[in-house]
């Protein structure tokens, strides 16, 4: 898809999701190319929830779609994390917040944070903490910055 803006030569900035190395533009030299590095971000978490709970922790994962985001933000935190901290659950919420609230409102196990792998599983997931009366007790994160995370924030 970069590649075909590139070729009509019209485009002087490109933010895309996904960190996508180009080695070669020719002769098309966007004057920008910015991408978000989901791994980077994930490390950054690992260390805040790491320093959290320093003796270790149980939580619950909440995935987007299957694939490349989920795999980049939720398995790597998984791995990145190790032994002493255990996802008790995972689920996939296919996007949708109110996916997330639900998976949220059924919690019966006893943790200390849920990871989300995007912003609008985390607006969704706050609801349902609310909604628990554990919005204090439980910690969760947020990714993208938009409209309505920050309102929350």
């Amino acid at each position: 898809m970069i590649s075909q803006v590139i070729s009509q030569q019209k485009t002087k900035v490109i933010l895309q999701n996904i960190t996508t190395p180009i080695k070669s533009w020719d002769n098309n030299q966007p004057f920008m190319y910015v991408g978000f590095d989901h791994m980077e971000g994930t490390k950054l978490l690992v260390e805040y929830f790491k320093k959290q709970f320093p003796n270790g922790a149980k939580y619950i994962m909440l995935y987007h779609n299957v694939g490349y985001v989920s795999q980049m933000r939720g398995d790597s935190f998984i791995s990145l994390m190790g032994n002493k901290y255990i996802p008790s659950k995972s689920f996939f919420t296919y996007g949708k917040s109110h996916n997330a609230q639900n998976a949220l409102q059924n919690l019966h196990d006893d943790i200390d944070f849920a990871y989300s792998c995007s912003t609008d599983i985390s607006v969704g997931a706050s609801h349902g903490l609310v909604n628990l009366s554990k919005a204090k007790k439980i910690l969760l994160n947020g990714w993208g910055g938009g409209d309505k995370e920050i309102d929350m924030l």
